[in-house]
C-alpha cells in the first residue's frame, strides 16, 4: 500500500506554492500543487487577473527566503514556493 499524507502535512506543503494578494480587503490566499494542471490554472488565472490591476506588483520568495525580490514578476512561475502581490506605495512627502 502508498504512502499516505494527510493534507498540509510538511512534505505536501513543501511541494506547494502559495500566492498572496494583499490589498484593501486583506490578504487573499491560493495554494496549488506545481504537478496538478488545474491547480496551476487556477492560480495562473488569479496571478494574471491580479497584475491586471493598476499598481499591482508580483514577488517571488523561494523557500528559504533567499530570492532576490527587487524585480516585479511579470508571468506565473508554478514552480515558485511563494509569490506575493502588493499594491504600490506612494512617496512619502515631509
Amino acid at each position: 500500500m502508498g504512502e499516505m499524507k494527510a493534507y498540509g502535512s510538511d512534505a505536501v506543503r513543501d511541494r506547494k506554492g502559495l500566492m498572496h494578494v494583499l490589498d484593501e480587503t486583506g490578504d487573499s490566499r491560493i495554494e496549488w500543487d506545481p504537478e496538478n494542471d488545474a491547480e496551476v490554472a487556477a492560480a495562473e488565472k488569479m496571478f494574471n487577473a491580479t497584475l491586471e490591476i493598476e499598481g499591482m506588483k508580483a514577488y517571488e520568495v523561494s523557500k528559504d527566503g533567499t530570492r532576490n525580490v527587487s524585480k516585479p514578476l511579470k508571468r506565473f512561475n508554478p514552480n515558485a514556493a511563494k509569490i506575493i502581490f502588493t499594491p504600490a506605495f506612494a512617496g512619502g512627502g515631509k
